[in-house]
């Protein structure tokens, strides 16, 4: 009887999607297995979620289970492999068809996603039905892709035509004014006027006070900003946080650090101690030399496991930057954005009580993104991810500033 060894085949610890023998197997409802990474990918191409196996269809993105049996087998056999230990994959004539029992018919060829074995007789009508499953499933992601782009045209359409509006008013002001501009005003004989000149500079110097007063008041309403510092008891344990809390990069590899609830276990991610559930709050972040990084803020009850999908269904307000020059608002739908110059300090602003988050250029001066409209009803937390180091190329730190200029005042008031 032959070992267990001898039993093992490729077929059965390959990927239906990849074709390659499982790295990090996963099962879904439905009980098919295929790598994370690889249904991660098919699931991310459209709005639905199907099994690429039985094409059964689940109502929002389902939980993975890990698949430890395969898994181990797949390490098991990637082991003999290696080592030369002598696997055996079953080849032409030596199993039988399983379409035709009893007839001792020798299989030509095994199906690597139902690991049936075939005859020449029953290889190409499998074969047609195959390409008829994978056919119908592009179908599927080709309309999913353009409803997507019809709903996005839609959209495009709806602000053009509140452009439209909001400059027709602005004419229509504009006209209004050069109306009034154009009529000479009704003028006043000052000539019996008498003008007390201590009177005068007093009423100066006070209004001057008032003045000074109110600046000051607004100051006060800014005075945490940039006050922001990292909570390491947060932070993914293959992140780098400075002992001032005022950096984070990828540390190459992972820290002994406790899993506690708080701390982010699969996205590059770490928050900022400061928490805030009012008030107008501002900070600003260098991201000078990096190609990847996420930066806004989250509700303190975000998911900190597994993966996390950042939008404000899910409770973050993020703009993101890949592959050194895709700059995205990391909206319900993500939107692209198109910078005319490449930020080097970026600035961040939050309005707790109008419920907006805003992005600036803080160098060019320039407005990048604002999410508007939304009713913060938990505290919000600074976000940092300074993603991987990708073989240097993404090696500097996310770097929040001091601020010692007028800062976002400009942008703000």
């Amino acid at each position: 009887m032959a070992s267990p060894s001898t039993l093992l085949s490729a077929e059965h610890f390959t990927c239906s999607l990849c074709l390659e023998v499982f790295n990090n197997p996963v099962s879904t409802p439905c009980g098919h297995s295929f790598c994370v990474a690889c249904i991660s990918s098919f699931w991310a191409q459209g709005d639905h979620c199907l099994c690429p196996k039985c094409e059964k269809n689940f109502l929002g993105r389902p939980e993975l289970c890990d698949n430890t049996f395969a898994r181990d087998m797949a390490e098991q056999f990637k082991r003999m492999t290696a080592s030369g230990s002598d696997v055996s994959i079953p080849g032409p004539g030596e199993v039988p068809c399983d379409i035709c029992p009893g007839r001792k018919l020798k299989a030509l060829k095994s199906c690597l996603v139902c690991l049936t074995s075939y005859c020449k007789t029953h290889i190409e009508p499998h074969q047609r039905v195959a390409t008829l499953k994978r056919h119908k499933l592009l179908i599927v992601k080709l309309e999913e892709k353009q409803r997507i782009a019809e709903r996005r045209a839609e959209g495009l359409i709806k602000e053009l035509e509140k452009e439209i509006i909001e400059l027709q008013r602005r004419n229509t002001e504009l006209d209004q004014l050069c109306s009034s501009l154009c009529t000479p005003p009704h003028t006043m004989d000052w000539s019996e006027i008498t003008v007390y000149a201590d009177l005068c500079i007093s009423t100066i110097r006070a209004a001057v006070t008032t003045i000074e007063n109110h600046l000051n008041t607004l100051e006060h309403k800014l005075s945490e900003r940039g006050d922001v510092t990292l909570d390491p008891w947060t932070a993914n344990p293959w992140l780098d946080v400075s002992a001032d809390g005022k950096q984070v990069k990828d540390g190459d590899k992972q820290q002994c650090f406790p899993d506690n609830p708080e701390r982010f276990d699969t996205a590059p991610c770490v928050l900022g101690k400061e928490g805030f559930s009012s008030g107008r709050h501002y900070w600003e972040v260098e991201v000078v030399g990096k190609t990847a990084w996420d930066l806004g803020v989250a509700r303190v009850s975000v998911k900190r496991k597994g993966v996390v999908r950042l939008s404000p269904e899910d409770g973050f307000w993020t703009v993101c930057l890949r592959r050194g020059n895709e700059y995205r608002a990391c909206d319900e739908q993500a939107v692209l954005l198109h910078l005319h110059e490449k930020p080097r300090k970026l600035g961040v602003y939050v309005d707790c009580e109008e419920g907006q988050v805003s992005f600036y250029n803080v160098d060019a001066r320039s407005h990048i993104y604002t999410f508007s409209g939304y009713n913060f009803t938990e505290k919000l937390l600074p976000l940092f991810n300074p993603d991987m180091n990708d073989d240097g190329n993404n090696r500097a730190p996310l770097v929040i500033s001091l601020i010692n200029h007028k800062g976002g005042d400009e942008f703000i008031l």
